[in-house]
């Protein structure tokens, strides 16, 4: 037991340490909530810190004293997005009695539209097998983790190749500025582009998936909560 941050056997971190293992129980009313890095707590965050907590006490401390006790389950996940909640929330339903359901997320797909991500790629069990074939694959040396590696453990000589290459594209700019200002800004024309389209993309396909979402969550007879995490939401 920590006294900041304990996790479950069950892998998802813990809302109560005393009494997290009530959660599910036909005593008690239960709330699952799914989400990424700010639900998770992401950056300081103690067990007595989450949002979940805070929930839990909240609504414990309001309810009637004939109404059964509200557990609060932390299903958080740092980085997923609502595609990856759903398929938890899938998941949680076949192992737990769950009463509500609460969706708190959204900056990682807007963030996912901006870099060009699309939502084409395979998800959950999928890409847990494309991972594990691309690790069966790989060589002897991995050329991803080298630079890295390299990088901490030379930093010196890396700032120095960075400082000489920006020095001498400095130079290339200088010497032809006029076409290195047409270039810049047709790069950026170009990116602002695709950033658009994506970004738009994006937007509906988190409308999509929170749909797919809902219907889930009625066809299970569960009343739903949607939240949208804003970019100052983190804990």
């Amino acid at each position: 037991e920590s006294k900041t941050l304990n996790i479950g056997a069950d892998g998802f971190r813990i809302t109560d340490y005393l009494k997290d293992t009530d959660f599910g129980g036909s005593q008690t009313f239960n709330i699952a909530v799914f989400g990424s890095s700010a639900l998770f707590g992401y950056p300081v965050s103690a067990d007595d810190e989450t949002v979940t907590y805070y929930m839990e006490e909240a609504l414990n401390s309001k309810k009637s004293a004939s109404s059964l006790p509200i557990k609060v389950k932390n299903f958080s996940v740092p980085n997923y997005k609502v595609y990856n909640d759903i398929f938890l929330m899938n998941k949680a339903f076949s192992s737990y009695k769950i009463d509500m359901v609460i969706f708190l997320n959204g900056w990682n797909d807007l963030l996912a539209g901006l870099r060009g991500t699309t939502y084409d790629a395979p998800i959950a069990g999928d890409r847990m097998r494309e991972l594990w074939q691309k690790h069966e694959r790989m060589e002897l040396v991995n050329w991803e983790f080298l630079p890295n590696y390299l990088k901490k453990k030379f930093p010196n000589t890396f700032i120095l190749m960075e400082r000489v290459n920006e020095y001498f594209s400095n130079r290339v700019v200088r010497s032809k500025f006029a076409a290195s200002k047409e270039n810049y800004l047709t790069e950026s024309k170009e990116l602002r582009r695709i950033q658009e389209g994506s970004t738009i993309y994006g937007i509906h396909s988190y409308l999509s998936f929170m749909e797919s979402a809902i219907a889930t969550s009625r066809s299970k007879k569960v009343k739903m909560i949607l939240g949208f995490q804003p970019s100052i939401f983190t804990t």
